[in-house]
C-alpha cells in the first residue's frame, strides 16, 4: 500500500466514525424523546422517521440532491460534509430501531419508577445509561458498514477505500485490491472488537412487562420537534411521488408499470425474508452457544465492499454448481447472508442478553434444546423479528452485488433504479422509488406490529 491509499484508508475511517456518531445521536435521540413522552400517532412517526432507511442509498441521495440542491443547504450534500449527513441520515433509523428494542426491555419498576419523576432530563438520562451499550454497538456497527460505502460516496464526489478497491478490480489489479481489503479489515478490527465485546452479560436488560404509554407526560415541544423531523421525509416521499406522476397521455403505460414495478418489488419479499430470517437465526443461535469469536468471523465480510464479496462467488462458488442453478438467485442469496451477516450477530447477542438471569438459570435446568426453543427463543421473538425486518430491507435495496449474481430474467428493482437513475429517465426511477417506499413501508407495517406482540 502506497502512502496516498493508507491516508485514503484513514480518512475512511475518519468518515465511517463521523457517520456512525451522527446516527448514532439522532436516532438515539428520536427513541429516547418517542419513549419518554407521549406522542401523538407514534407508530406513524415510527414509520416516517425510518423512511430514509426503507430507501435504497441511491434513491435517498438523488432524491436529497434535488430537494436541496439549490438552497443554501447545497454544501451538506457535497464532498466529506455530504458524505457524513447522508449516511448518518441512512442509518439513524437502524439505530433508533435498536435502542427502541432495549428501551422496551427496561425491567417493569425501573420503567413505572422512570414514569414517576418529573418529564426532563432525569428519566432522559436514566434510559440513556441504560442503553448506552446497545448505542455504542449499534453505532460500532454502522460504522462498519460505513467504511465499504461506495453508492453514497460516489453520488457525493468523495473517494473511499471502497471505490479505490472496486476500482483496482474493474482495472484488473487484483493483487492490490486484495490488499486494500486486507488494510480495510485490518483497520476496521477495533470497530469489531467493540461490537462483539462484552456481549455474553446475560441480564443486562430485563424482558418488559410494561407496554402502553400510561404515565408518560405530554410535551407539545416535544412534539412539535419530532414532528418536524418526520416532516422531511414525507417531503421525500411527495417528492419522489410528484417525479413518479407521468404525463396525461402516457397515464395508461405508467400505471401498467407501476403495477409491474409493485410486482418485482413482491417477487423479490420471499427472499429477502429468507435472508433475514436465516442471517438473524444464526446470529441468534451462535449467541445462544457463546460462540463469540465464531460469531466475530462472520463481521468480517461487512468489513469489504459487495462487489468484492461478489466477485469472490463468481469466481469460486459458481464454477462448483451446476449449470440448471444459474437461473435462480442463490448467489445473490447466499452474498445476502454473507454482506448482513453482522446484522443478524448483533440482534442475536442484543436479544441474549435481553433475558433477566433469573430466567436464564432456569432455562439451563432443562434439556438444551428445550432451554433454547421453548424459553430462550420465544422471549426473543421481539427483538429477532426486527432483526428480520432490518436484513430484510438492507438486502432489498443491495445494488453492488447483484451487478454481478443477478440471474438472467431475475426481478431486481434496486438494480433496475439504479440503472434508470444512471441514464437519467427521473419518471421511470421515480415510479420505481415509489414502488420501493411502498413495499418497504408494507413490509414494515407487517413485522413491526407482529414484534409488539410480547408475552405478559
Amino acid at each position: 500500500m502506497t502512502a496516498i491509499e493508507v491516508a485514503l484508508l484513514l480518512d475512511t475511517l475518519l468518515l465511517a466514525c463521523l457517520s456512525a456518531a451522527l446516527a448514532t445521536i439522532v436516532g438515539g435521540s428520536f427513541a429516547l424523546l418517542l419513549t419518554s413522552y407521549r406522542v401523538p400517532a407514534p407508530r406513524l412517526l415510527q414509520l416516517l422517521l425510518s423512511l430514509p432507511f426503507l430507501l435504497p442509498a441511491v434513491v435517498l441521495t438523488t432524491e436529497l440532491q434535488a430537494l436541496l440542491g439549490a438552497t443554501a443547504l447545497q454544501p451538506l450534500l457535497r464532498g466529506m460534509t455530504g458524505v457524513v449527513f447522508i449516511e448518518g441520515m441512512r442509518w439513524a433509523p437502524l439505530v433508533m430501531w435498536g435502542a427502541l428494542a432495549a428501551i422496551s426491555a427496561l425491567p417493569a419498576e425501573e420503567e413505572r419508577a422512570l414514569r414517576l419523576l418529573p418529564p426532563g432530563s432525569a428519566a432522559l438520562r436514566t434510559r440513556a445509561a441504560r442503553v448506552r451499550g446497545v448505542l455504542l454497538r449499534m453505532g460500532a456497527l454502522v460504522a462498519i458498514f460505513s467504511m465499504t460505502m461506495t453508492e453514497v460516496a460516489g453520488y457525493a464526489s468523495v473517494e473511499t477505500i471502497g471505490t479505490r478497491i472496486v476500482a483496482r478490480m474493474t482495472l484488473g489489479e487484483d493483487l492490490q485490491a486484495w490488499w486494500l481489503a486486507c488494510g480495510l479489515v485490518v483497520v476496521s478490527l477495533p470497530l469489531l472488537l467493540v461490537v462483539v465485546s462484552k456481549l455474553l452479560q446475560p441480564g443486562a436488560l430485563a424482558v418488559p412487562t410494561v407496554d402502553g404509554r400510561a404515565g408518560l407526560a405530554t410535551d407539545s415541544r416535544v412534539n412539535f420537534l419530532l414532528w418536524v423531523f418526520g416532516s422531511f421525509p414525507a417531503l421525500l416521499l411527495i417528492a419522489i411521488a410528484v417525479t413518479a406522476v407521468p404525463e396525461a397521455s402516457t397515464s395508461r403505460e405508467a400505471l401498467v408499470e407501476m403495477g409491474r414495478s409493485l410486482g418485482g418489488v413482491a417477487i423479490e419479499f420471499p427472499r429477502v425474508l429468507l435472508v433475514g430470517a436465516l442471517v438473524t437465526l444464526i446470529g441468534w443461535r451462535l449467541a445462544d452457544g457463546g460462540h463469540l469469536w465464531f460469531a466475530a468471523l462472520l463481521l468480517i465480510p461487512a468489513l469489504l465492499p459487495a462487489s468484492v464479496v461478489g466477485i469472490v462467488l463468481v469466481e469460486r462458488v459458481q464454477p462448483l454448481l451446476p449449470a440448471s442453478l444459474d437461473r435462480w438467485p442463490i448467489l445473490m442469496t447466499l452474498a445476502g447472508i454473507l454482506r448482513f451477516a453482522a446484522v443478524g450477530v448483533v440482534v442475536g447477542f442484543i436479544a441474549r442478553v435481553s433475558l433477566p438471569a433469573a430466567e436464564e438459570n432456569a432455562a439451563r435446568l432443562l434439556k438444551p434444546a428445550a432451554g433454547r426453543w421453548c424459553v430462550r427463543g420465544p422471549r426473543a421473538f421481539t427483538l429477532l423479528a426486527a432483526g428480520v425486518l432490518i436484513v430484510a430491507l438492507l438486502a432489498l435495496g443491495e445494488v453492488e452485488s447483484g451487478l454481478l449474481l443477478i440471474p438472467a430474467g431475475h426481478p431486481s428493482p434496486a438494480l433496475e433504479l439504479h440503472q434508470l437513475l444512471h441514464f437519467r429517465q427521473d419518471e421511470q426511477a421515480g415510479r420505481l422509488s415509489l414502488a420501493l417506499a411502498i413495499g418497504g413501508g408494507g413490509l414494515a407495517l407487517v413485522l413491526v406490529p407482529l414484534a409488539s406482540r410480547r408475552k405478559r
